[in-house]
């Protein structure tokens, strides 16, 4: 090989290895943390935020991480104030939930209502390796939660009360609570939540003659996928 063939196909070798470098060199840098930012409070009963404005990037880091559902995230929207202590005479927290993803908070009132506070952003850093934590790898993670719509949850209930399935009804409410509550409310990556009754459907039917009606369709589907395989 000639010598100006070799420099350049090293240069183009090392050239090409740039913007992986540039990954791994930018992202550790690079601080991911939970944010909801409170544009407008001067309603009493609302408040006016962001839902993760730590997904807001360049368009450089974009080109390469991807546009997703940033637009949404970091869009302020107008949310109901939600005070559990005043809420059907009055809430108590008495359990801590959630998985890898998201915190919830249980809550209940004096006749044994029960509800649930749930995280709208969520952390995928938690399953990660041990290996991983608290490296570039975990804020990578963290802001692949860009990848989901924040509000998808409550576009559910609509379809599932159009096929006769048991659902709940999420609401997205920015809480707001007095000293006895401020403590449990803090394990809450945020205060701005998906609200729900916990176990109480909006439907009476059992779920089974929803399965029956799934079945037979189901089974033509695979006698129809079947007949396919066999004559090619």
């Amino acid at each position: 090989m000639k010598p100006n063939r070799l420099f350049y196909s090293t240069m183009r070798r090392y050239c090409s290895a740039l913007p992986i470098a540039a990954y791994f060199i930018i992202l550790p840098a690079i601080s991911f943390c939970q944010q909801t930012v409170v544009t407008d409070s001067l309603d009493p009963d609302h408040r006016t935020v962001i839902a993760g404005i730590e997904y807001k990037r360049s368009a450089f880091y974009r080109f390469f991480w991807g546009n997703h559902y940033r637009k949404e995230w970091t869009t302020s929207v107008k949310v109901p104030v939600f005070r559990p202590d005043t809420i059907a005479g009055g809430l108590t927290a008495y359990q801590q939930g959630g998985g890898r993803q998201m915190k919830t908070l249980l809550l209940r009132n004096k006749d044994g209502k029960q509800y649930v506070l749930r995280s709208i952003d969520k952390d995928y850093g938690g399953a990660l390796p041990a290996i991983a934590q608290g490296t570039f790898i975990e804020d990578i993670a963290k802001d692949q939660v860009s990848t989901g719509h924040p509000y998808a949850s409550v576009t559910v209930p609509q379809m599932t009360q159009a096929a006769d399935i048991f659902h709940t009804n999420p609401r997205i409410v920015y809480v707001i609570s007095d000293p006895p509550l401020e403590n449990l409310i803090r394990i809450l990556p945020t205060r701005f939540v998906f609200l729900k009754k916990d176990r109480t459907m909006t439907r009476a039917m059992s779920p089974v003659p929803v399965i029956q009606q799934m079945l037979p369709v189901r089974k033509k589907c695979m006698i129809r996928y079947l007949m396919k395989v066999i004559t090619g």
